[in-house]
């Protein structure tokens, strides 16, 4: 699974980036308030996972799709 691991933090900082930019915070949406913890959760939330569970580079990418989507 360490082949995926520069994937996996480029698509999580490149997502981190774009949110930044498209999902600004306004008196409405105020919950828009992202920051670079965000990106550390998605992370942890993968490093939580054993190594028995995901055997596959296909399960590690749903996994970060999971990660990602509940945070962002």
């Amino acid at each position: 699974m360490q082949s995926c691991s520069n994937a996996i933090i480029e698509g999580t900082i490149e997502i981190y980036s774009k949110i930044q930019e498209d999902l600004r915070a306004t008196p409405a949406k105020f919950h828009y308030m992202f920051n670079l913890r965000d990106v550390s959760k998605v992370i942890q939330g993968i490093l939580m996972c054993s190594n028995k569970s995901v055997q596959s580079a296909e399960t590690m990418q749903k996994l970060w799709a999971n990660e990602a989507s509940r945070v962002f």
